[in-house]
């Protein structure tokens, strides 16, 4: 039975049923969502930023 589960949602991670192997595996990306956000927004400096760190 290759369908049995141990009742543990941690273990057995019943979410991923919904994504493809691809989607899965993906490289996670290695920065902070902030500075995403920070370069993204460079060239709109008339707005104020706050103290976001």
């Amino acid at each position: 039975m290759a369908d049995r589960t141990t009742g543990y949602p941690s273990v057995d991670k019943p979410w991923l049923k919904y994504y493809t192997e691809e989607q899965i595996n993906a490289e996670l990306p290695k920065y902070k969502i902030i500075d995403y956000l920070e370069r993204q927004n460079k060239g709109y400096s008339s707005v104020q930023r706050c103290k976001l760190r």
